[in-house]
Order: C-alpha cells, then structure tokens, then sequence
C-alpha cells in the first residue's frame, strides 16, 4: 500500500483505465458520453447495474433536457419521451443550519478545514466524512476519527493557525488544478494518498503535525483488510478510455 500513495497520477489514471476496459469495454457504445475530464480527475460512477441495465435495454441514455411539454419531455437532440415522474439528481449542497454562518459557512461548496477536518480559527470543532473521496467513504472516515480522538485525549495537537491555513490554501490550489474541467471539486480527495502517507500525523503524532494519513494503527488496519473496494464495489462504469 505504501508504493500506491507514490505512484504519479498519469501511472495510476493508466492502471484504472487498463482495469475498467477488461472489465467493461468501451461504455460509450452503449450511448454514454464520452467525459469531458480524464480519469480520476472527476466523479467516478461506480456501479455494477448500470452496465447490465445498458445491455438488457432497461436502462436508456438520453441527453439534456430541453423543456417539459405537459405529460412529455423534450430532450435537446430534438426527440420526446412520455414520462409519469422525473426525479431531479441535483446531488447535495453543503450547510450547517445549526451553526451560525457568521461562524463557519461553506462558500462555494468548500469549507476551509485543515486536512479536511479542522476548522483552524475553531478549536474543538471537527468534521467527519466532508469529503468526496476517489474511493470509498468509510476507512476515510474510520481514519479522520482516529486521529480526531488523538486530538481530543492529547496525544496528538494540530499546528499553529498560518501552518494550517497553509496547507488549506494548497490542497485548494492542488484540487483546483487537477479537477478544474469537472468542477464541484471543493472536497474531492484522492483515496490512497489521504489514507496512507507512512508519515501522517498518527505516526508522528509527538511531533505536533495532523494529517489523517494512515500512521502505525491505519497501517496495520490496511495490512489487514487491503484496499477498501476489493470485495464488490464494482468498477467505474464511466470513464474517458
């Protein structure tokens, strides 16, 4: 695990690409379109039915609506389809109602925390789980709350605020870059580098850093279970080929 959090982002996009065509083929023969970002550089729709759906006929791409004619829609290749409900897929936006925005507000869909956990003006308060990981959800959780525990009993303190707004300012750079063609990047993060950085704050947690990468206790937790998405969480079904 840990040479995966080495390996270049253009070595890693090849690897996934290389997987997903064996275990899918080409999904824009199916009349997906082709993604205006390259691999891992963007969402990813994971999912092990939406192929099979393709194939048997049960599921039909179709492309941007245009407007709603009464009981039909028009699409923007000039077709129609009768339709009895349209279910909006608008995704989520991020607030916290129970929190004074005067306090702390996502803007833009992004809420400065360092290392996607510590607000650094608000001791005491953190944030599990706000983050879109490449990957799955729950080990980047189980590893946020570690250290978060760290934190909370004293083996661990976070840097001074400039350090840490530092590192906010360059993960947004980082992100930006990277996801700018996707947009709605403000919380990705990339799974195996946010998990397994042999140095993160768990390992070195005397020496007042804080990353949530994985440290002693997350190695060991990786040993055992190896990648989080090995047993079933299926392939990206849409990617640039």
């Amino acid at each position: 695990m840990r040479a995966g959090t080495m390996v270049p982002l253009w070595l890693r996009r090849s690897a996934v690409a290389l997987l997903v065509r064996i275990a899918r083929g080409g999904v824009t023969r199916y009349g997906l379109p082709r993604p205006r970002y390259r691999l891992l550089c963007g969402p990813l729709a994971v999912s092990d039915s939406l192929v099979t759906g393709l194939r048997r006929g049960e599921i039909v791409v179709k492309p941007a609506i245009d407007r709603f004619e009464r009981d039909r829609v028009r699409f923007r290749d000039g077709s129609t389809e009768q339709v009895d409900v349209v279910i909006y897929c608008t995704g989520y936006k991020i607030s916290f109602p129970f929190l004074r925005e005067s306090l702390i507000a996502a803007r833009g869909g992004e809420i400065p925390l360092y290392h996607r956990v510590v607000p650094p003006a608000l001791p005491g308060l953190y944030f599990i789980g706000l983050v879109q990981p490449i990957g799955a959800m729950m080990p980047v959780a189980e590893i946020q709350s570690q250290w978060v525990a760290d934190l909370l009993e004293g083996r661990a303190v976070p840097p001074p605020e400039p350090e840490m707004n530092r590192e906010i300012s360059a993960y947004r750079a980082a992100t930006a870059r990277r996801y700018a063609r996707s947009g709605g990047y403000a919380i990705h993060v990339d799974f195996l580098p946010y998990l397994g950085d042999p140095q993160g704050a768990r390992g070195r947690r005397q020496a007042r850093q804080g990353p949530p990468g994985a440290g002693r206790r997350s190695g060991s937790w990786f040993k055992q279970t190896g990648f989080a998405q090995r047993d079933g969480a299926g392939f990206p079904a849409h990617y640039d080929g």
